[in-house]
């Protein structure tokens, strides 16, 4: 007959540690991957309302501003830890008399991997930054922001307007005692806040924008003209907006000054609004009318420049388009015609002609 041996209290102790032991592992690594679900489900949200805002911005021109326009734009206005979302934006893009397609800079600028509470080093900075959408994730806390944000609004979605040019801080995950938005509950830890941002120049490609890039097209020879004769011609130049003309300064379109002249005792007048070249040739200020000094005069008209003044303050601002050309004008002089009417005064016999002062005219020619 067979005895049946069952465990000892000191064997079950140890299975029962055993089992406490990978329920435990098992619970820690449940609740990570269950933090990672969240993570990722919360990103997607932030991804989903990123594009959601570039469709609204495709189709008006402007971005989302009013909570009624970015409740509806938004798919989801909670993350998944159903936490209000934050959505920053430029406030110079979302005026609807000014399309995003002429627009050049905007007030955010988002510095990304800070490495310290002070963000004094950090990764890289990117500059016109048209908007941010932010998941405060996991901690109850959201810690992106900038207190000389604006508030539009805390509800249904946190929204928050540049109307200055503003710093906003993205920290590395997980650096401690970090609570740069101070907005909501002003309590320093870990940053886990997901956020997504999209450029101006990004938001340009996918709304469509056509390019603004100008071009000189009119011919560097702009013919002749007789002096003392009127000439008038107006220059042309394909693409770009807002078109101002002037004269290269520096290696940059100078489109300040109204008019430029050009040619001897400036006679001819360029006008910036119109890129319009016109006056009366005067080469040769002191000789009689039509006349020069030698046969032709090549008047050189050198670096004219146009530029796509976007921002309509006549000044070509870096990022908007421009070209420069050099244009040459022939002045020529008339050619000779007596001017003379015929006849002339009767002469007497034996009289001098030369007391009746008649001199014989003309007009143009050279020397």
């Amino acid at each position: 007959m067979k005895h049946q041996r069952g465990l000892t209290l000191i064997e079950l102790a140890i299975v029962l540690v055993v089992i406490g032991i990978l329920l435990g592992i098992g619970a820690g690594l449940i609740s990570v991957l269950i933090k990672r679900l969240k993570f990722n489900e919360s990103r997607e949200v932030v991804n989903a309302n990123v594009e959601a805002v570039i469709g609204y911005a495709s189709t008006h021109g402007r971005l989302p501003s009013t909570p009624s326009e970015v409740q509806e734009t938004f798919r989801s206005l909670q993350d998944s830890y159903g936490r209000t979302l934050m959505y920053i934006f430029s406030g110079d893009l979302d005026d609807s008399s000014t399309a995003i397609c002429d627009e050049l800079d905007s007030f955010i600028t988002i510095r990304f991997g800070c490495k310290d509470s002070g963000c004094t080093t950090y990764e890289q900075e990117v500059r016109n930054v048209a908007f941010v959408v932010v998941s405060g994730d996991g901690n109850y806390n959201t810690q992106t922001g900038n207190s000389s944000l604006a508030s539009v609004s805390t509800a249904p979605v946190i929204i928050l307007r540049a109307d200055s040019a503003v710093t906003v801080n993205v920290y590395e995950f997980g650096l401690s005692g970090i609570d740069d938005y101070t907005t909501d509950v002003n309590r320093p830890e870990n940053y886990d806040d997901i956020v997504k941002w999209v450029s101006l120049n990004e938001l340009k490609e996918a709304s469509g924008c056509p390019s603004l890039s100008v071009a000189i097209t009119s011919a560097p020879d702009l013919g002749t003209v007789e002096e003392d004769s009127p000439f008038d011609v107006t220059l042309r130049a394909q693409g770009g907006r807002n078109n101002k003309w002037g004269v290269l300064s520096g290696g940059t379109c100078d489109i300040g000054s109204a008019t430029r002249t050009f040619g001897s005792g400036g006679w001819l007048t360029l006008e910036r609004d119109t890129g319009r070249l016109s006056g009366v040739a005067n080469e040769d200020g002191g000789s009689p009318p039509g006349i020069l000094s030698s046969c032709s005069v090549s008047l050189a008209l050198s670096n004219i420049c146009v530029c796509a003044d976007l921002n309509n303050n006549n000044i070509c601002d870096t990022g908007e388009a421009s070209d420069s050309q050099s244009f040459s004008l022939q002045v020529k002089a008339r050619p000779v015609e007596i001017t003379t009417s015929p006849p002339l005064p009767d002469a007497w016999e034996g009289a001098d002609y030369g007391n009746l002062n008649v001199v014989i005219t003309s007009y143009g020619g050279s020397g």
